[in-house]
């Protein structure tokens, strides 16, 4: 039997994975391409416009807040079926904050440092670096979701153990 609490962990989970996800994507898609282009000026304009907030309050602390409720789903999960799947999902999601950490600290602040703001070739270099890596994020980000809606689609239906006893 799945408890209540575990269902709610899971959809939790999946909607901040949700969230982390098209986060990363609007990232790859509309923010990232620009770093490449120019990226001198990127980084002008992209610390001219933030000034008090940034993607770390977009990020923080909801992605980690996400991954503790997968691994609460995780631990509360009864079906050893669905537990496997949590239990892919979480090493998957804990791989792509591992992952984030990386790239705050090695190209984030090596991106924004204010030595390297004018340095074009650094600044394109690291730009792509983020590319690269944040491509890499997104798939261990969309499988970790990935598992969180097969696990979530699958709550309340009946197990092989459950059907075979019939």
């Amino acid at each position: 039997m799945i408890t209540r609490n575990v269902k709610k962990l899971v959809l939790i989970a999946l909607l901040l994975g949700a969230y982390w996800f098209f986060g990363n994507l609007y990232e790859a898609i509309a923010m990232i391409p620009n770093h490449i282009f120019d990226p001198v000026t990127a980084v002008a304009g992209y610390k001219s416009y933030f000034i008090f907030s940034g993607p770390t309050f977009y990020f923080v602390p909801l992605t980690q807040f996400g991954f503790l409720a997968l691994l609460l789903a995780w631990y509360g999960m009864q079906e050893a079926d669905l537990k496997a799947v949590l239990a892919r999902g979480a090493i998957s999601m804990g791989a792509a904050l591992v992952l984030t950490a990386l790239i705050v600290t090695q190209i984030h602040e090596r991106f924004f440092a204010f030595e390297n703001a004018a340095n074009g070739e650094m600044l394109r270099t690291l730009a792509l670096a983020l590319f690269i890596a944040n491509i890499g994020r997104l798939l261990l980000v969309g499988y970790a979701v990935n598992c969180l809606l097969a696990v979530y689609v699958n709550l309340g239906q009946p197990t092989a153990a459950q059907t075979d006893a019939r």
